[in-house]
């Protein structure tokens, strides 16, 4: 995995205000929630993040809605596409944009900012992460608020690949601590949980069985699941997880999926 630059840096203890130190209470360590601790009304529903993006976003309509279209298509989802399609016009999305949404980011009559979040969507998709290019061009448009929460709707739950921290809120055993591998067995059996290709409404998802490959013993409460999920025509699928913990990578979960209509 090629290293990515830190474009956003993890809100410093010393500026937290009261309701962030409640939020990130024990989780100082970790990276990621002190980013997102940027985004205010974004933290604390860290877990239920599609719920407080859609209430409390602060990305235009235009945006956010270019955003879902994009993210509708490349994903295949019909239901979506439908969806959004219904609200263009109210997020000031004519015709003319829903057909640019379909031909792509270099289709002719797009802004540079429409352009470049058309571009997100893409790249997110396909490489896990925004270019460097088109990130700075989003940074002229957006302030980091707005650029978090753009991630976040392309990245969303059953959308596709997703990448996100957990942390066990209750013990598997009551009155037993929890081990660091205990953790990560237990987060290793999300990756098709958060990266589902397919509507749960619609498809029934069979985890056979989950297969954790460990490069060494993890350490801390939160745990990383970067993952994908693969499903071939026949309703044999495959969710593959990059694991990580407070230090880095520690692993891969690999579980195997029957998926049938419901």
């Amino acid at each position: 995995m090629s290293a990515r630059p830190l474009r956003i840096a993890p809100l410093a203890p010393d500026e937290w205000d009261a309701p962030t130190r409640a939020a990130l209470a024990g989780a100082s360590a970790v990276h990621l929630p002190a980013v997102v601790a940027r985004h205010s009304g974004l933290l604390p529903a860290y877990m239920a993040w599609a719920t407080t993006v859609a209430r409390h976003g602060v990305l235009d309509g235009r945006a956010a809605g270019l955003l879902a279209l994009r993210t509708a298509l490349r994903c295949d989802s019909a239901f979506e596409w439908g969806v959004h399609t219904a609200h263009a016009a109210a997020r000031g999305i004519d015709d003319a944009d829903v057909a640019r949404v379909a031909d792509g980011p270099d289709a002719p009559g797009w802004s540079e900012r429409d352009a470049a979040l058309v571009r997100a969507v893409d790249e997110l998709i396909e490489d896990h992460a925004v270019g460097s290019t088109t990130w700075a061009v989003l940074e002229r448009h957006f302030g980091v608020d707005a650029l978090l929460e753009i991630v976040f709707v392309v990245g969303g739950w059953g959308a596709g690949p997703c990448t996100a921290w957990f942390r066990l809120r209750s013990p598997i055993v009551a009155g037993e601590t929890p081990s660091p591998l205990q953790r990560l067995a237990a987060a290793g059996d999300f990756g098709n949980g958060i990266s589902a290709t397919l509507s749960w409404d619609d498809y029934l998802y069979i985890n056979p069985d989950l297969t954790l490959y460990i490069e060494r013993e993890p350490t801390g409460e939160w745990i990383c699941l970067e993952s994908q999920t693969r499903i071939a025509r026949d309703g044999i699928g495959v969710a593959e997880s990059i694991l990580y913990d407070e230090r880095g990578r520690v692993g891969r979960a690999t579980q195997a999926l029957l998926v049938a209509p419901r």
